[in-house]
C-alpha cells in the first residue's frame, strides 16, 4: 500500500471516529427534527399524543402497528380507528388501495401528513399546496387554527403550522378544520361504511404543539374517530421506526419511478457498452503498389532521354527472349528450325513471321549503334508479336 492510500484511509477513519462522537453526543441534545414516534420526546415527536390515547378513548385497546397496509393485512371487520401522524405519507397504489378497502369495511383511517402520495391524491380528487417557512421554537408567534365541528369560541386554538392545505378537491369532501386565512387543513372522506380524515398539519399532534400551542386541539381533531380500539401506525414514520425505505417514496411517485428507471436504463447501456474489451485505434495501412510498370516506364524514360538506343535495344532483345522463354517453354532461343517451328506452333503464328522476328530480336542484341527511328520500330514490332500472341 503506498503512502497516499495510506492517508486517504487515516484521514477516512478520524472522520468516522468523529461523526460517532457526534452522534453519541448529540443523542440527548434537544432535536428539532420531525420524528412522530411514540416513545419521543423530541419536540416533533408524540410521546404526549401517544401517552394520552387511553384518556381519549377510555377502555379501548391501543395497539402498534410496524407494517403497511399490504403486509399487516388487517382485518376488515376489526371496528378499529388507525392514527398515522408523519411527515410525509409515502405509500404506493397498491397499499393505498389496501388502505381503502380497509376503511370501506367499516373502520376509521386517521392521517395528519405535510406530504400525501400523488395516489391517493388521484383516487380522492384533492391537491395539496404549502406556503414555506413554517415556525419551529416555542417563542416564535403562533397561528390560529379552526375547527368547523365545534363552536368557534372553543375550536379556536394557538398552534405552529407548516402552512399546508387541500385544495381542489370535490364536493363529496367534509370539511371539518381552517386555518386563520380560511384555508382547508382537515377533510373527511366516506369510503363505504368507514371514515378517512386527512390532516395537513401533523405538527399540531406533536409534543411541542401540544405542549407549546393548545393541548386541547390535538385531541379535540381526533375525537371525530369513535370510541372503539385504536392502532397507532409506525410504519410510515420517519427514522428508524419506519420499517419502509427512500425506494418505496421513488416508486410510489410516476415522475421518481420514470426517473428511475431511466437511470437503471442509462446505467445498463454503459455496462454493455463498457464492458467491451477497448484498444487503441489501429491505423490503416494501404496495401503496398506494385511500382514495377511505373520504373520500367522511368527507366525506359532515361535511357531514352540519354540517347543510348544501343543500350536499351538490346535489353529490349534480352527481355524479350526471357519473355519467349518463360512463356512458351523454350530452352533456347535461336534460329534453329526446331525452336522456329515449336514457336511457331505455340503462338500459332506463321512460321515466316516468327523468322522475321527472331532475326530481328539477333540483329538489335548485337548492333552497337542504334538510331531513334530503329528503336521505335524494334519496339513496336515486339508489342504487335505479343499482341498477336494473346489473340
Amino acid at each position: 500500500m503506498n503512502r497516499r492510500n495510506k492517508l486517504v484511509l487515516v484521514i477516512t477513519a478520524l472522520l468516522f471516529a468523529l461523526w460517532i462522537l457526534a452522534q453519541y453526543n448529540s443523542e440527548n441534545a434537544e432535536t428539532w427534527q420531525p420524528d412522530y414516534r411514540s416513545k419521543s420526546k423530541s419536540a416533533y415527536g408524540c410521546y404526549v399524543l401517544y401517552d394520552n390515547l387511553g384518556h381519549l378513548f377510555p377502555g379501548q385497546k391501543v395497539s402498534q402497528l410496524y407494517q403497511g397496509f399490504v403486509s399487516a393485512k388487517l382485518p376488515v371487520d376489526s371496528a378499529a380507528n388507525v392514527i398515522i401522524i408523519t411527515n410525509s405519507f409515502i405509500s404506493d397504489s397498491y397499499d393505498v388501495k389496501a388502505m381503502l378497502g380497509f376503511v370501506a369495511g367499516g373502520n376509521n383511517v386517521f392521517i395528519a401528513a405535510d406530504y400525501f402520495p400523488q395516489c391517493l391524491k388521484d383516487t380522492l380528487g384533492f391537491e395539496t399546496k404549502t406556503d414555506f417557512g413554517y415556525l419551529v421554537k416555542p417563542n416564535d408567534t403562533v397561528n390560529e387554527i379552526f375547527l368547523d365541528f365545534v363552536p368557534a369560541y372553543i375550536g379556536r386554538f394557538k398552534v405552529a403550522l407548516s402552512h399546508n392545505r387541500f385544495v381542489n378537491f370535490n364536493d363529496s369532501v367534509q370539511v371539518l378544520g381552517f386555518d386563520q386565512k380560511k384555508q382547508t387543513n382537515f377533510v373527511a372522506y366516506k369510503v363505504g361504511k368507514g371514515m378517512l380524515y386527512l390532516h395537513c398539519e401533523p405538527k399540531a399532534f406533536s409534543n411541542y404543539g401540544i405542549l407549546y400551542g393548545d393541548a386541547r386541539y390535538a385531541f379535540v381533531a381526533l375525537s371525530v374517530l369513535p370510541t372503539q380500539p385504536v392502532v397507532w401506525c409506525n410504519f410510515y414514520k420517519p427514522g428508524s421506526e419506519n420499517t419502509g425505505s427512500p425506494m418505496r417514496f421513488i416508486l410510489a411517485e410516476p415522475p421518481l419511478r420514470y426517473a428511475y428507471y431511466m437511470v437503471l436504463f442509462g446505467v445498463l447501456v454503459y455496462f454493455l457498452v463498457e464492458s467491451k474489451r477497448k484498444q487503441r485505434i489501429v491505423p490503416v495501412v494501404e496495401p503496398m503498389q506494385n511500382l514495377s510498370w511505373q520504373l520500367a516506364q522511368a527507366v525506359g524514360k532515361l535511357y531514352f532521354r540519354n540517347g543510348n538506343h544501343a543500350d536499351l535495344a538490346h535489353k529490349l532483345a534480352v527481355y524479350f527472349k526471357e519473355f519467349l522463354k518463360e512463356k512458351y517453354y523454350l530452352r533456347v532461343v535461336d534460329l534453329s528450325p526446331d525452336t522456329i517451328q515449336s514457336l511457331a506452333a505455340k503462338t500459332g503464328l506463321p512460321e515466316v513471321e516468327v523468322e522475321r522476328v527472331l532475326k530481328t530480336i539477333m540483329v538489335f542484341e548485337k548492333r552497337k549503334i542504334v538510331s531513334e527511328p530503329e528503336l521505335m520500330n524494334f519496339s513496336r514490332q515486339i508489342d504487335d508479336f505479343k499482341l498477336k500472341c494473346n489473340n
